[in-house]
């Protein structure tokens, strides 16, 4: 293997793929796979190593070994890839089958370590920074951070990513290549991904999947799921979001991007997170492993990746606690054969209980296995059973009660398997349900807390309770009967009585007539100035929560709007926002953001009396949707409105049918015609035909006229709906839905044409006081451009205008 002769010091945040580019290129070679082969793989062999790999995917160590002189394997290997940023989301075993697959160069030995599926897909790069890149350096660079799973957006510019379209083999760096914009769904969110996932591909991080996932499991709240749908979250997460936070992240295949963006969610910046991952320490049994089998670490201890010293021939070589554990020594020694070293790994497995039967042929067809314990032979692919932790059921089965029982005060009352929560009893007389490894992994009394505690209360206690949180402003009405059933609570300033989850009445909730919204600005002023500046409203982490700093101690705490002012005012000393009477500033103005929900309310009032009211209709306080949608749900919550259907509420005191909404949703909206009715639906309207049709057949404003009549359903009811070629108003309404009816009437009635004329005209009338002239017609007719469709309308308007002047005169 010849030595490149020269070397580029690689950026800290380029890609492996990228550097061999640009040797290439600076060795004067014409493209990537001559280059390879002349400085980095054997000469001779056209094999797995041969053609261009991306990533950390690619055998780094013919890569290495080809180098003069660089800093550390490891090192390098870390600065030139993804991995730091993949790692973490893998088991060990996973991690171990990209470790071999890059630094193990013994041939014979590949079938066990198959390539792992794609990292990053096609190679992603900014088209801001390559620019940039080069007018200074002449050629630009592929980054890692722009490769990373899940990244759509620039960190550096905030711009859409671009995928490389050129084949890697004939990429050039010293022009722009061919590309394909990347898509972008929610740009905001998806830049503070961006960030973040830079963030912790910079941090190195070691830790393996399960180390990540009890983190997040101790974490995750109920309120999550919907909190991270309502933010967008959905745009980051691969599969639905409910299904990926209960079963997909306890899976041991998970997606990157996605437990990533759970991790933004939670913890919205690194350092957050930095904190609770602590570094991982050499066991001792491990030490003593190496050394007596002749080998001594180089450099620092990491549980994903060390660097490894055999003395006997004194190579240096990378792999992981993990991978030594089950036979993946020196690469240079290890010249055993390739059915010799699958019965090594398989014999290394889990505890040492498992011996192989048959022999290995691929990764893909199954092996025979015995389990020493029970004496069961398991037949499971290769990957599998290596891989992925498919083993003997009996590898799942634990002594749960003795486990649970461990810790002092608490008891096993049920438990059927790991994936499925059991249940536990607490010396203070409440029963909880959750998963084992989360109670083993944080083995408290989820009663103990205050939601918790809810299961055992009982009615005197949620009295005092009370009477901790709000003095004798409210008092309980009637029994406590437990956490599901509904509070009855007075709010003795304004005698009304009102119903409460008990967790959203100590969680801060209050009387829906007397509470103040209050908006993000005006929650982070009133509490400095209400607490004299020791607390501040730092952030807000998700919909509802935000952190709360003591400006004194620098210690935050994580806590709800409504609870933060619920600590902040009540009478009794709060455990999470300690304040004495000196450090209250009662001179504070409470905020009045419910200014906004009384002024749309007075404006209904004023507009509206009995009919229903449509929020796209009100226009009032410039207000985009989101903030109407907003403001009504408040005033529904407050009983001040009543949700009828999606975007239409009414008031409290007026009763509303299914026929009324209908109506006043595609016919008349607060005394203004929008619409009117057709074919059946009209003709019996004017009394036509004597049975209600079915489906309603109407015409609207609400619909495009060039929209095809279709079909759709509000409140249960099939309505077959179209637009109108001539907007319907409170003055055309009468003679528009004549004409559309007089165009269709055969297919509605066999009623001689006369008949049809007398209750025409007696329809319009009964709205219109009088009979309508030909000249009310004559614009309206003449709109209808086709000769056979006008030449028919003014013959039947002729006639019935003519019939109806001779009528009018008789009477």
């Amino acid at each position: 293997m010849n030595k490149i002769p020269v070397v580029i010091s690689p950026l800290e945040d380029e890609l492996l793929i990228s550097w061999l580019l640009r040797l290439t290129q600076a060795n004067m070679l014409s493209d990537l796979v001559s280059f390879q082969q002349a400085f980095v793989y054997p000469n001779t062999i056209l094999n797995r190593s041969s053609s261009p790999k991306l990533d950390s995917k690619m055998p780094f160590e013919y890569f290495y070994r080809s180098l003069p002189s660089v800093i550390s394997e490891r090192e390098l290997f870390f600065k030139t890839s993804t991995f730091t940023a993949v790692a973490p989301f893998l088991i060990k075993e996973q991690r171990q089958r990209l470790i071999c697959n890059a630094f193990n160069t013994n041939e014979v030995y590949a079938p066990l370590f198959p390539a792992p599926h794609s990292l990053g897909g096609r190679l992603n790069i900014c088209l801001k920074c390559a620019n940039e890149e080069l007018r200074r350096h002449g050629f630009y660079y592929i980054h890692r951070s722009h490769n990373i799973s899940g990244v759509t957006l620039c960190y550096k510019h905030g711009c859409p990513l671009c995928s490389i379209s050129n084949r890697t083999n004939n990429l050039k760096l010293d022009a722009i290549p061919n590309t394909s914009s990347i898509s972008v769904k929610n740009s905001a969110l998806e830049y503070q991904y961006a960030l973040f996932a830079k963030d912790f591909l910079d941090n190195e991080f070691d830790c393996s999947l399960d180390v990540l996932r009890n983190i997040v499991l101790n974490r995750l709240k109920k309120d999550d799921i919907n909190n991270m749908a309502f933010e967008g979250y959905a745009d980051l997460i691969s599969s639905d979001i409910g299904y990926f936070l209960t079963i997909g992240i306890k899976q041991n295949y998970i997606s990157p991007s996605s437990f990533m963006a759970t991790l933004l969610y939670l913890f919205t910046d690194v350092s957050s997170l930095k904190s609770l991952i602590v570094p991982s320490q050499v066991s001792e049994s491990f030490a003593k492993a190496i050394l007596r089998e002749g080998y001594e670490m180089v450099g620092t201890y990491r549980d994903d990746l060390i660097m490894l010293r055999h003395n006997d021939c004194n190579h240096i070589f990378c792999t992981s606690p993990y991978g030594f554990s089950i036979g993946w020594r020196c690469p240079r020694c290890d010249k055993r054969s390739l059915q010799k070293k699958y019965e090594e790994i398989i014999m290394n497995v889990g505890e040492k209980e498992y011996e192989p039967i048959n022999e290995f042929i691929s990764m893909d067809k199954p092996i025979l296995v015995r389990h020493k314990e029970c004496g069961q032979v398991l037949s499971k692919k290769a990957r599998a059973f290596i891989y992925e932790r498919r083993r003997c059921n009996c590898n799942y089965r634990i002594n749960a009660k003795e486990m649970v029982e461990q810790f002092d005060g608490f008891e096993l009352s049920y438990y059927s398997r790991t994936d499925i929560p059991l249940r536990i009893k607490h010396i203070c007389g409440g029963e909880f349900s959750v998963y084992y490894s989360k109670f083993i992994s944080d083995p408290r009394c989820r009663i103990c807390q205050r939601k918790g505690h809810l299961a055992a209360r009982t009615s005197e206690d949620m009295r005092n309770d009370i009477y901790d949180l709000v003095g004798d402003e409210y008092t309980l009405i009637g029994e406590y009967n437990g956490p599901h059933d509904y509070l009855s609570i007075r709010h003795n300033k304004c005698n009304t009585i009102s119903k409460y989850r008990p967790y959203y009445f100590l969680d801060g909730g209050r009387c829906p007539f007397c509470h103040n919204d209050i908006t993000e600005s005006e929650l982070k002023q009133y509490v400095s100035s209400f607490t004299f500046g020791k607390y501040k409203v730092d952030k807000k982490l998700s919909k509802n929560m935000y952190e709360v700093v003591n400006t004194a101690t620098m210690e935050t705490v994580n806590i709800s709007a409504l609870k933060m002012l619920q600590e902040l005012h009540r009478p009794t000393p709060s455990p999470l926002l300690p304040l004495d009477a000196t450090e209250k500033n009662t001179n504070t103005v409470t905020p009045q953001s419910s200014r906004r929900s009384n002024m749309v309310l007075q404006y209904l009032r004023t507009h509206y009396t009995d009919e229903p009211v449509f929020i796209e209709d009100v226009s009032v306080l410039d207000m985009d949707s989101d903030e109407k949608a907003t403001v009504f749900g408040n005033l529904s919550k407050k009983g001040l409105l009543v949700h009828l259907a999606t975007g239409v509420y009414g008031f409290p005191d007026v009763n509303y049918t299914d026929e009324q909404l209908i109506y006043h949703r595609y016919i008349k909206r607060n005394g203004n015609r929008i619409g009117f009715f057709r074919k059946d639906s009209f003709a019996f309207e004017i009394g036509l035909i004597n049975d209600k049709p079915l489906e309603l057949s109407v015409a609207t404003n609400k619909e495009s006229f060039k929209t095809a009549n279709r079909k759709t359903h509000f409140l249960g009811k099939t309505i077959h709906i179209k637009g109108v070629p001539s907007p319907v108003s409170n003055t055309n309404y009468l003679i528009l839905e004549t004409i559309d009816f007089l165009l269709q009437y055969k297919q509605c009635t066999n009623e001689q044409l006369e008949n049809i004329f007398a209750k025409i005209r007696s329809h319009i009338r009964e709205q219109n006081g009088a009979m309508l002239e030909y000249d009310d017609f004559r614009p309206y007719i003449d709109n209808y451009k086709a000769a056979n469709i006008h030449s028919l309308l003014k013959r039947l308007i002729t006639k019935l205008c003519n019939i109806a002047e001779e009528e009018y005169a008789e009477d």
